[in-house]
């Protein structure tokens, strides 16, 4: 894609306004959160209650830089030279912000302003070479764009699993199309729109903040496994393309997306995907979906001793441990 072709999509695509919602900690969780820890016992602590909110997006883009602007920028970073193209796309866009919150001016995720582009700390475990740029955000600093100014690759990076992260290309059109297959992601009208009399069941979305991204071998195995197993909770699929599905609904910007990696391992067996479910009776669909298409038994619905709220225990076609959880209020 060209930096043309990208302000001709932009310019082309009209707001749109939906409904979502967010999850409001109560304080027992904020005090939780304050005092840090284990991560599990926040996504899924209950003392939380939801709103609605109407959320506007559009793709926002910003101005171009004068080339005095790029080169005093250049001055002050010596170690990392901008490929040619990338200043050619500078000069007409810089930042770029699919499916942008109106309120804020950012997406879920996006090309970050030069401004504020940052140089990433070498870390040879990680494959993050000397002079690389980060060029990108994330809401929740899942994964991020960077560019390697010593060869002129950008390569996107997977900070739940660093052996997941892709190399995306060496030209500014590799770059514009992977960064356009991501915001495709985040298309409000690919959310499913349920019914309001099922406001009620909207406690079956998982206690995460934002996305989480989960990689498989097998999309179409996993895809059969989570359609029935999320189907239970209240979730369908949200949107899907040629190496990736998600699941949401309309009412909630939370989900989940799987990916297709050519590398995947199991989840660490002390980090399950957690889900909350809207009944007991939720919890006891999901196992039986779960076992119906792929999962293995893991821990049969009940209430568990240690925490004492009602769950069941399952593990996906690949090995990730998968829960369901209800707490009795």
């Amino acid at each position: 894609m060209t930096p043309e072709r990208l302000l001709e999509l932009v310019r082309a695509q009209t707001p749109i306004t939906v409904t979502h919602e967010v999850s409001i900690p109560g304080p027992e969780l904020r005090a939780l959160i304050a005092r840090g820890g284990p991560l599990m016992p926040m996504l899924v602590h209950p003392d939380r209650r939801y709103e609605l909110k109407n959320r506007t997006s559009a793709h926002l883009v910003g101005p171009g830089l004068s080339a005095e602007t790029i080169a005093e920028w250049q001055s002050r970073h010596p170690s990392t030279p901008l490929p040619a193209d990338l200043v050619a796309l500078l000069r007409q866009i810089d930042g770029i912000h699919l499916w942008a919150d109106l309120d804020t001016g950012r997406g879920w995720s996006g090309i970050r302003p030069l401004a504020e582009w940052q140089v990433a700390e070498a870390n040879a475990k990680f494959g993050i070479p000397q002079n690389t740029l980060v060029l990108s955000y994330h809401d929740n600093g899942a994964d991020d764009v960077h560019l390697d100014a010593t060869n002129g690759i950008y390569t996107w990076y997977d900070h739940l699993s660093f052996s997941d992260s892709e190399r995306i290309g060496s030209t500014v059109s590799a770059l514009l199309d992977y960064v356009w297959k991501l915001g495709a992601q985040n298309d409000p009208r690919a959310l499913i729109d349920f019914p309001r009399e099922r406001s009620d069941a909207l406690a079956a979305q998982f206690s995460l903040q934002d996305a989480l991204s989960l990689g498989v071998l097998s999309l179409p195995v996993a895809a059969t496994f989570y359609d029935a197993a999320l189907g239970a909770l209240g979730f369908a699929r949200a949107w899907t393309s040629e190496n990736a599905i998600g699941y949401g609904t309309k009412a909630s910007e939370r989900r989940l997306a799987i990916k297709q990696r050519p590398r995947s391992r199991p989840a660490q067996p002390d980090y399950p995907l957690a889900f909350i479910a809207p009944s007991r009776a939720a919890v006891d669909a999901f196992y039986t979906a779960a076992l119906r298409h792929g999962g293995v038994d893991a821990g049969e619905p009940g209430i568990r001793p240690t925490t004492g709220h009602y769950g069941a225990s399952v593990r996906d076609p690949e090995g990730h441990l998968v829960e369901a959880v209800f707490h009795d209020r």
